[in-house]
């Protein structure tokens, strides 16, 4: 699970991910890099799906973001850079052509 309030340094990283919109549960999972990142919003994101499609869930609405600690609080990673140049920068090097 992600650091502890008041345990964080700056320009630590977390994701946060809520599997089912419409409810205040909100997980969050530190991260070292936006690559780490990517990949475990998208493994979230893949296992939500596969619940849907075995049945485990009728239906879903998930939603998740990476945060970066500025040394007094997280705040939304898009206040820094554009979501298309974070999606790029995250992007595993064998994908980016």
């Amino acid at each position: 699970m992600a650091t502890a309030m008041g345990t964080a340094n700056k320009n630590d990283l977390r994701i946060w991910w809520v599997s089912q919109s419409g409810t205040e549960v909100f997980d969050y999972y530190d991260v070292t890099s936006l690559e780490e990142a990517y990949r475990m919003l998208n493994l979230l994101a893949q296992y939500d799906l596969h619940l849907l499609k075995v049945g485990e869930r009728k239906e879903y609405e998930n939603s998740g973001g990476l945060e970066i600690f500025d040394g007094e609080s997280w705040i939304d990673w898009n206040d820094q850079v554009e979501l298309e140049d974070w999606h790029l920068a995250a992007m595993p090097s064998e994908l980016v052509h």
